[in-house]
């Protein structure tokens, strides 16, 4: 029936909600119209009104109608309240409904038509349970397989062996592309052996960059090449996390405010326990939140509007405190983050499906991370050692195989193919 020939009631029993018209303009761009608009004898409508409202919007001329003869207007009236409030009785079965969500996910559908937003959706799913596969990666190997240059692609994922200071890594890794927030640990040019890896069983040789080599200002140049490189590859609008210590956060804010970022906040990490130090033993690291435009961010917290309550002090036990997803992660690298950690930080300014770049991979939690909230993730390692340590502890986590992208070996291939050059 033509939109121009119905006749709205005189009384409007709910109130409009442009959300909800998008919501049901969104659903009929993607189902067509199922739900009719039910109209009185005379043609006023007694449900529907949002539908109309909705096919307005979408340029629709007509709209489809039934026509409750068997009712008269007083009834039609008591009816119109009746379906209004009937739709909001009951509650929904959320661990069937979560398993369905789930179900129709891994089918790659846009599950925001159903009327859920992205961090409703996130929470009812929730994430993959995370299980001693996570930080329970193969030992780092004296020899590597990987060679600068190489691209892994571990199913959506690419891991590239390569320097996060030069232009040619971001290429590979993002292939295109642009990354919705970037997630990165920096180093935090201080030696590993005997400073970072302490008295302990567990010993890690320095970072092959940024490992106490380098003067302040050498530092400060570091930080600043490299921030530049992440601001020309994330989207306007992005969120660019840069994990430091306390020693130099503040190079942090100096180097963004160079390459034009924005200052969002800073996050506090708590550890729960105390590692190496001298008159204070540090239980803390930093994390720079950094804008990459004065537009607005993603923002899937909504000040805990679906349960999430996040502040800028984070509590995840660091690699040193019992429990941590983190500890076994210790024996291969000297300053694993939680998987826990990277994830939530995903959840809070992407989507499922959103790409998120790691410049600095190291061990390869934000692969495990990704794989976990559903997100995709590409990222720079410039130590071949930790490529190999990523790739793998990725093919035990998931069980499937990673491709070596130019030769498309998998990882034991190409230890033969290189060998026999």
């Amino acid at each position: 029936m033509p939109i121009c020939e119905l006749t709205i009631a005189k009384t409007s029993i709910r109130k409009k909600d442009a959300k909800q018209i998008a919501r049901i303009a969104n659903s009929i761009k993607t189902f067509g119209q199922v739900y009719p608009v039910l109209l009185n004898k005379v043609g006023a409508i007694v449900d529907g009104h949002l539908v109309v409202e909705a096919a307005r919007d979408l340029g629709l001329e007509k709209v489809y109608c039934v026509r409750l003869e068997h009712l008269d207007e007083d009834e039609a009236r008591l009816l119109s309240i009746a379906l209004n409030r009937i739709q909001e009785c009951g509650e929904w079965d959320v661990e069937g409904l979560a398993f369905e969500l789930a179900e129709l996910e891994l089918l790659d559908l846009d599950l925001t038509v159903t009327g859920f937003e992205i961090p409703e959706l996130d929470a009812i799913i929730g994430p993959q349970e995370i299980t001693d596969q996570a930080d329970n990666a193969p030992e780092v190997q004296e020899h590597s397989v990987s060679c600068l240059g190489d691209v892994w692609l571990c199913g959506p994922h690419r891991v590239v062996c390569g320097n996060s200071l030069e232009a040619a890594s971001y290429e590979h890794a993002l292939a295109g592309t642009k990354a919705a927030a970037i997630i990165g640990d920096w180093p935090y040019n201080l030696k590993i052996e005997g400073v970072v890896s302490g008295l302990g069983k567990t010993k890690h040789k320095d970072f092959v960059m940024a490992a106490g080599e380098m003067s302040q200002s050498e530092f400060e140049q570091f930080l600043t090449a490299s921030l530049k490189h992440c601001l020309t590859n994330c989207q306007n609008g992005g969120v660019i996390y840069a994990f430091m210590d306390w020693r130099n956060i503040h190079l942090v804010r100096i180097a963004a405010d160079k390459v034009g970022l924005h200052h969002l906040n800073t996050v506090v990490w708590d550890k729960g326990a105390g590692g190496m130090g001298a008159l204070y033993r540090s239980a803390h690291e930093f994390i720079g939140v950094l804008g990459t435009a004065k537009t607005p961010v993603i923002n899937n917290v909504k000040l805990g509007k679906y349960g999430r309550d996040r502040t800028n002090v984070q509590h995840y036990p660091g690699a040193n405190k019992q429990g941590s997803s983190a500890s076994k992660a210790l024996k291969l690298h000297a300053t694993p983050k939680p998987v826990e950690l990277i994830g939530d930080l995903m959840l809070d300014v992407t989507n499922p499906g959103d790409l998120v770049l790691d410049p600095f991979l190291g061990s390869g939690t934000a692969l495990i991370a990704g794989e976990v909230q559903n997100r995709i993730v590409a990222g720079i390692e410039l130590d071949p050692r930790f490529v190999d340590v990523s790739v793998r502890r990725w093919e035990e986590w998931t069980g499937e195989t990673a491709i070596h992208e130019e030769t498309v070996k998998t990882m034991i291939e190409l230890v033969e193919l290189r060998a026999k050059d």
